[in-house]
């Protein structure tokens, strides 16, 4: 921890014992004094992570869900001011995860893998771009080498929508069920989701299903609640 021309800076390594991973790297630098306006606070952040452990997760999600189990290497990179998270890079690879979102089952996740970033406008929107996506649901591959590009406002009248690409709907059935829709329509489909649709994530989810085997192009539109 230590003091530089324009703020502070503290870095962090080491290797956690075997049932937290095998090791990390993180260093933060910002621009800020008072922790009691955090919110006030700019700068940046920097963490890589080598064969993460669940639990080292577990505890910062419980609002969110449950993760039972799983283990993650990567890198992510984002700066921040205001409160908010202005820009996000990410590289990940998460193998044999089980996540159990608030009110809804668990989810199996074999293989989830990718590059993420997230742009924030100046209307407080973020523009999405993910690429080489792999996802495994326990039937098999739903993205492989697939993309996702969309926009997201956060926010109790949140709303957004997302175009998928390379998207195989069948092995997505797992993950709808989960999520407290039927899935009963989809079948093997390999092209491009890109669907208006509004809704609770369920009533998406089956909309998605059944016409996965009608049509090429879909885009899901979500609308907070």
């Amino acid at each position: 921890l230590g003091k530089t021309l324009l703020g502070h800076r503290l870095t962090l390594s080491g290797r956690p014992v075997a049932t937290l991973g095998k090791g990390f790297d993180m260093e933060l630098s910002w621009r800020g004094n008072d922790f009691s306006q955090w919110r006030d606070w700019s700068g940046n952040a920097r963490v890589r992570l080598n064969g993460a452990q669940a639990g080292m997760l577990s505890r910062y999600m419980e609002k969110v869900g449950l993760v039972s189990r799983g283990e993650g290497s990567g890198t992510l990179e984002a700066d921040f001011s205001d409160g908010h998270i202005n820009s996000l890079q990410a590289d990940v690879s998460i193998h044999n995860a089980a996540y159990t979102p608030r009110d809804a089952h668990t989810l199996v996740l074999p293989v989830i893998s990718g590059k993420l970033q997230l742009e924030r406008s100046a209307k407080g929107a973020y523009v999405i771009n993910a690429s080489n996506l792999t996802l495994a649901s326990s039937s098999g591959l739903a993205f492989d080498n697939s993309s996702i590009r969309g926009d997201w406002l956060p926010g109790e009248q949140g709303h957004g929508q997302l175009t998928l690409d390379n998207v195989n709907v069948a092995h997505l059935t797992p993950f709808i069920r989960a999520l407290g829709g039927d899935g009963g329509g989809a079948e093997g489909q390999r092209g491009e989701v890109d669907r208006e649709e509004a809704g609770p994530v369920g009533e998406v989810g089956d909309a998605v299903g059944q016409r996965g085997r009608r049509q090429g192009r879909h885009r899901v539109q979500a609308a907070g609640g």
